[in-house]
């Protein structure tokens, strides 16, 4: 990788604002279904596997609902975290586990906690709300032959000030392709936390889709890798799927 000198092409003009924007915008389809295998490894090198469903949909108003699944291992089998976006609102959120019999709603002052043990954020799984950030551009820089423009995130509402987990994130995104290639996550401390990296990027008709996420927990000296399998982009998922009642009761 080599930090470039100097501003990207001018064909490309859009603001930061206007970029994360755009990358937000092409990372929903009117739905889509994914297959995931899940590694978590801790700081001993010990991993854990697991499996799940990814759906998503955007509601009539264009707000995109999500809702995953878990399989294996049993322990975890038929557990499911339900997201509803509602623009300029907290996401609604529901967890369920089949031990307790009932999903709970997530209170948005627990947004940073992390989901199923491993380093993804309640918070990590709504699209931010760009009205409630400042963005800026910082360095150019070219990853894997893509010319990236790193932008920088930081919370400008009290609110998410209060409860989200970042203090600000820098994302890099490939402007050509509207997607993010890597994001650093920097704690209320100001340090680096976390970081995702993407990795298999492929193309689904008119959409780019990266095959494999890689978040890693610096503090806890732990990771979480996501593997994609199986994505169908389009196949008309009924609406049921993403209510709390499908979430507890599978139908």
């Amino acid at each position: 990788m080599a930090v470039l000198a100097g501003r990207l092409p001018a064909a490309d003009e859009r603001t930061a604002r206007s970029l994360m924007q755009d990358v937000i915008a092409s990372a929903s389809a009117d739905d889509e279904v994914v297959s995931i295998h899940m590694e978590l490894t801790d700081s001993g090198n010990q991993v854990r596997e697991r499996t799940a469903t990814f759906y998503a949909k955007r509601d009539p108003d264009g707000h995109v609902m999500r809702l995953i699944r878990f399989h294996t291992p049993a322990d975890l089998a038929k557990s499911g975290i339900l997201v509803l976006d509602k623009g300029h609102e907290d996401a609604e959120q529901w967890l369920y586990l089949p031990a307790y019999h009932t999903s709970r709603k997530v209170a948005a002052a627990n947004r940073s906690d992390t989901w199923m043990g491993t380093d993804f954020a309640y918070e990590d799984m709504s699209d931010p709300d760009v009205d409630r950030y400042d963005y800026r551009f910082l360095e150019n820089e070219r990853i894997d032959g893509a010319d990236c423009r790193q932008v920088e995130a930081v919370p400008r509402d009290e609110k998410l000030k209060k409860e989200s987990g970042y203090s600000r994130t820098v994302s890099w995104i490939d402007p050509t392709r509207n997607v993010v290639v890597k994001v650093d996550f920097y704690g209320k401390d100001g340090a680096l936390a976390k970081k995702l990296r993407h990795s298999r990027l492929q193309s689904h008709g008119e959409y780019y889709r990266w095959g494999e996420w890689e978040m890693r927990d610096l503090k806890r000296e732990h990771r979480t890798l996501l593997k994609f399998e199986d994505r169908r982009v389009n196949p008309g998922l009924e609406e049921r799927l993403f209510t709390v009642r499908f979430l507890e009761r599978g139908r």
